[in-house]
């Protein structure tokens, strides 16, 4: 992504389609030496699991985090100690 901020309307929904295979994972990433921030609702993301997949655990900037994971999604919820930027981390088991 390139810099800037980009603001999105509704929650943004990750679906098996867009992680790539094994061989040739897609990386969701600021371009080089860029800052990207992707702004809507900062303390939620939802995550549509592959069949069979679980979403095993988060952290987010060492922020706490809360995770419920169900049978096809998967939400993770940020409870913030400050307004800050943070990196996302998902681990992911079958």
């Amino acid at each position: 992504m390139r810099e800037g901020t980009y603001y999105l309307p509704e929650t943004l929904v990750f679906t098996a389609e867009d992680s790539g295979t094994k061989a040739a994972p897609v990386v969701y990433q600021a371009y080089h030496k860029e800052q990207a921030v992707v702004s809507g609702d900062p303390y939620v993301l939802t995550v549509h699991l592959p069949a069979g997949f679980r979403l095993q655990g988060a952290g987010i900037g060492g922020e706490k985090v809360e995770v419920t994971s169900q049978t096809e999604t998967a939400t993770v919820r940020i409870v913030p100690s400050t307004t800050k930027t943070v990196e996302w981390k998902m681990t992911f088991a079958k």
